[in-house]
């Protein structure tokens, strides 16, 4: 329900309607199915590294990135998990 309203709610408070909405969903101890219920498409999985990571290591989980797209003309292509 939140996704029907979310480009209209945005776009009366910031002034702009965003396209998609992108979520992360940690794989080992989620399998996103209610995202995939709800018609999210899986863009592809993350290495596990972190925005802060300096080291190039992977000492986090890797996690599905998935979207939606708020207008038929934004979809992207599917990948699936």
């Amino acid at each position: 329900m939140a996704t029907r309203t979310l480009a209209r709610d945005w776009q009366q408070c910031y002034g702009y309607r965003p396209v998609l909405l992108e979520t992360f969903v940690e794989l080992p101890r989620f399998r996103a199915t209610c995202y995939r219920a709800a018609n999210w498409k899986l863009l592809g999985v993350t290495k596990g590294r972190g925005k802060l990571d300096v080291h190039h290591r992977a000492p986090l989980p890797k996690k599905a990135i998935c979207h939606l797209g708020l207008s038929p003309h934004q979809e992207l292509p599917h990948t699936p998990l």
